[in-house]
């Protein structure tokens, strides 16, 4: 073997070295961003399931003030369907909230 060839081998072995470590450092770096994007989007559904639960309860909140000054107008009939449908919007409230509750304690798992 030439002098040259014994020379240029250390320097040539090192290169391929740092090339495919740095080959398997991008492959992982691309794999751990998609996770994480896929992470990220489950959380940003989470959040608006959250959100919307919220802007419900808030409905509710907002209606139940406004029965509450207007009881003394209203007939039986209504204020029992009123209550009715005030608890099948608690109910709805309640299921998305234990769906959401089920979900993050999935992830934790």
């Amino acid at each position: 073997m030439k002098l040259a060839t014994k020379l240029l081998a250390a320097p040539l072995l090192t290169a391929l070295v740092l090339l495919a470590a740095g080959q398997s450092n991008t492959w992982l770096m691309g794999r751990e961003a998609a996770a994480n994007q896929a992470a990220s989007k489950g959380d940003l559904e989470q959040f608006r399931v959250i959100t919307s639960a919220q802007e419900q309860i808030g409905m509710v909140h907002a209606g139940v003030y406004r029965s509450v000054a207007l009881i003394a107008s209203l007939d039986d009939a209504k204020i029992k369907a009123y209550r009715a449908d005030l608890a099948r919007q608690l109910d709805a409230v309640k299921r998305v909230v234990a769906s959401a509750v089920a979900e993050t304690e999935s992830d934790a798992e």
